[in-house]
């Protein structure tokens, strides 16, 4: 029994120290933004929609939940990441991933990881400036995705027409509905 042990203290190990330092900001609940430093996973990691780690400027580590802060960002490898306190459809607080924020129209996605191949699940939430909230997720069916969307963006004629010329293969989903929210926020 205790090679278990061993190996599960290595593999824990291994995941913390396989996790990277990068300078980034978060948003108070006063909207402020502080700048620091913020912890994020590495390859061998999952991340965690429910918390952040930071290291602020006394250089102490601590733990921040999406009932603490509005949200995060940083920028790593090229590419800048915002992470916003959003709930989810089943009501909970979660760090959700800013894919397009706009006067008029936000998305917003989180990516549930139960291992193995193509078993990604992607839960999108689309957020109007009226605070309307739409939660959908990539196992839906691609006329859902178009119906759904429709019913939710059914003020503009030019929005309807983008989304019925849209959602025809699995495969350009991501870009698909951001092509739509943009398109919104442009309007």
């Amino acid at each position: 029994m205790k090679p278990y042990y061993v190996l599960l203290i290595l593999l824990i190990s291994f995941t913390k120290a396989d996790s990277k330092t990068v300078d980034g900001f978060i948003i108070t609940l006063k909207n402020d933004t502080v700048s620091l430093k913020i912890k994020i996973p590495g390859a061998f990691s999952n991340f965690n929609y429910k918390e952040v780690e930071i290291i602020d400027s006394s250089n102490e580590s601590k733990v921040l939940t999406p009932e603490d802060i509005k949200g995060y960002g940083y920028h790593y490898k090229n590419k800048d990441y915002v992470y916003m306190s959003k709930k989810i459809k089943k009501g909970a607080l979660y760090f959700l991933e800013q894919i397009v924020g706009g006067p008029k129209a936000s998305l917003y996605q989180y990516i549930s990881s139960s291992g193995g191949y193509g078993s990604d699940k992607v839960f999108y939430t689309f957020e109007r400036a009226d605070g309307i909230n739409l939660f959908i997720d990539n196992y839906s069916s691609l006329s859902d995705f178009r119906n759904e969307l429709r019913f939710f963006y059914n003020e503009n004629i030019g929005v309807q027409k983008l989304i019925d010329s849209k959602f025809n293969g699995r495969g350009h989903i991501q870009d698909d509905i951001k092509e739509v929210v943009e398109t919104v926020n442009k309007l």
